[in-house]
């Protein structure tokens, strides 16, 4: 029997996180119907997504949004009236073109606009994100400045998870029967955070590569998952909440070949429950600076990196070249299935994850992705004068992920029952309660969700501004990923090892 509305947000409120940020931190998570309300929306044609094509007008410049900033609203009652714009208006043939997305053409919100202006024109650069106004708008503007400290969560059985996502049951593995074999039925539990900028600096390869020297975007998601064994007797029945098995923690990753795999951009960390730090049974979540990746340790950490060999960094165009002869034979390999799901960092570490879920195939591409490590570290080594190395403290700062040192926090986001704990308050410059209201995730109502299968409504476009001159989609607003697919294949990985 499925759970009730009632019943999922007692799991939710049961295992609600507490998230601690650096002390240079500018933002929190916000409530993305208020972040939708607050953009344009926009179109344009992949996969160039020249700005000559970018929404309305022409033939020529300027170009005008889909949907002028202010004016979309997330209430279907206020669809037509002072010329608000619901997205989910269907035309009369049934399409829903403020929603859909496909491949040749492309949604994307705007929230701050570019560094440069909001104008598109011949002359406009549109280039990068603008930070500084979207801090602005979020620490000044009503209601957007009372829209913070948010999260949405939702619980999902294993049955219609696996559904969703049955990708991963091919070549004879049924990995939700394995899963049900060890755990039982199990329950997973998802809290999403939208903050509404993204803020990153890039490596020498990147650059290199032509994404410019940040990977700045608007609209930055990022989520945990939490797996618990569903026990005999309802936990709403006893009182007792059993202890989670695995938690996730859901980061962004770095690399070169991020278009060959794309949902592999989203990573997630999984981690048995008992080597977490936790009060009673909320996890404590390390947000690293800026980035917003999620680690279960304070201080710096590496960030994930989808290039299999980070010597590739701070080269320029022999490893360049190397590398991407290898992405061309990746390619030949990727062409010949519908989907590999397949972290290549896996992969490119041993062929065991690779045979579970991808079979021969998945081994296929980590024997071409170790190609390419092979193929970056002898181009980088081979004296050709392009080489630019970095010294290790700038490196170090650039490069690295910077959670919050330990005992050294900014603001701390608690349930509302810790904000006075010392577990939760030593070190923390500021405790505030998750804000009042439903966090419970509900996709029948809550158009900004993507949709979960063919036919359903839900929002499929970018979360933020689409940005010229970014070649490896490093700028550009991104989709809302699939942390469900990402949590799977790690804990794959976890139980494979």
């Amino acid at each position: 029997m499925s759970l009730t509305p009632e019943q999922q947000t007692k799991l939710i409120l049961a295992y609600e996180p507490i998230l601690y940020f650096h002390p240079d931190e500018k933002f929190v998570p916000v409530r993305p119907e208020a972040y939708m309300q607050a953009s344009a929306l926009w179109h344009s044609q992949p996969p160039s997504h020249k700005k000559e094509d970018w929404g309305n007008g022409g033939p020529g410049f300027p170009r005008t949004p889909d949907i002028s900033k202010g004016n979309i609203t997330v209430n279907p009652g206020e669809d037509g009236v002072g010329g608000k714009v619901y997205p989910g208006r269907a035309l009369p043939d049934g399409r829903t073109p403020y929603l859909s997305s496909n491949k040749d053409r492309e949604l994307w919100l705007d929230m701050a606009a570019w560094a440069d202006g909001s104008d598109v024109t011949a002359d406009s650069k549109n280039e990068d994100c603008n930070v500084d106004r979207g801090l602005t708008r979020w620490t000044t503007e009503a209601p957007l400045k009372n829209a913070g400290d948010w999260y949405y969560a939702e619980v999902q059985e294993l049955d219609p998870l696996m559904k969703t996502i049955g990708i991963l049951q091919q070549d004879g593995i049924d990995l939700g029967g394995k899963l049900r074999e060890m755990f039982g039925d199990c329950w997973l539990i998802w809290y999403y955070f939208l903050y509404p900028i993204h803020q990153e600096n890039l490596r020498g390869c990147e650059q290199v590569a032509g994404a410019g020297n940040n990977g700045n975007y608007e609209g930055d998601w990022n989520g945990i998952g939490i797996i618990v064994s569903k026990p005999a007797t309802l936990p709403w029945e006893t009182g007792l909440f059993p202890e989670p098995l695995y938690i996730g923690f859901g980061r962004r990753a770095r690399g070169l070949i991020e278009n060959f795999l794309p949902f592999f951009r989203q990573e997630m960390q999984v981690n048995v429950w008992g080597d977490i730090a936790r009060v009673g049974r909320h996890p404590k979540v390390f947000v690293s600076r800026s980035s917003h990746n999620n680690y279960y340790l304070p201080g710096p950490h590496d960030p994930p990196a989808i290039t299999p060999s980070d010597v590739s960094c701070g080269a320029t165009e022999g490893v360049d070249q190397a590398v991407q002869d290898k992405l061309d034979e990746l390619q030949d390999t990727v062409d010949t299935i519908e989907s590999v799901t397949v972290t290549v960092a896996k992969v490119a570490a041993g062929c065991g994850i690779g045979w579970l879920i991808a079979g021969p195939v998945g081994c296929a591409v980590g024997a071409v992705v170790g190609g390419i490590a092979a193929a970056v570290e002898a181009a980088s080594d081979s004296g050709d004068g392009h080489s630019q190395p970095v010294d290790d403290a700038t490196k170090a700062e650039i490069e690295r992920d910077h959670a919050p040192d330990e005992g050294h926090y900014g603001l701390v986001l608690a349930p509302p029952s810790l904000v006075a704990s010392p577990d939760v308050t030593t070190g923390a410059k500021e405790v505030r309660p998750w804000a009042e209201g439903n966090h419970r995730l509900d996709r029948e109502l809550q158009i900004w969700w993507p949709p979960t299968g063919p036919g359903d409504p839900g929002y499929q476009g970018r979360w933020g501004v689409m940005c010229q001159s970014d070649p490896n989609d490093r700028r550009s607003g991104i989709v809302f990923p699939d942390f469900r697919r990402a949590f799977l294949i790690d804990l794959a990985t976890h139980l494979s090892n």
